[in-house]
């Protein structure tokens, strides 16, 4: 577990455990001004500009479901 944690804090790129319903569960890092406390339990479509949401929604929806 150590490792992973490590390998996800340290990784240049945002990682973000998502639920089905698109809220978030964890963050490995937020853009500044943000605190990941407070991003946590948060929607990820808060995150997103509007145009992309419904494709975010039907997204997580396949992946879920396959």
């Amino acid at each position: 577990m150590a490792k992973w944690e490590s390998l996800v804090q340290n990784a240049p790129n945002f990682i973000a455990i998502i639920d089905r319903d698109g809220f978030l569960q964890f963050v490995n890092q937020v853009e500044p001004g943000f605190n990941p406390d407070t991003v946590i339990g948060t929607a990820m479509c808060d995150y997103i500009a509007s145009d992309f949401h419904e494709m975010i929604k039907e997204k997580i929806t396949y992946v879920f479901d396959t």
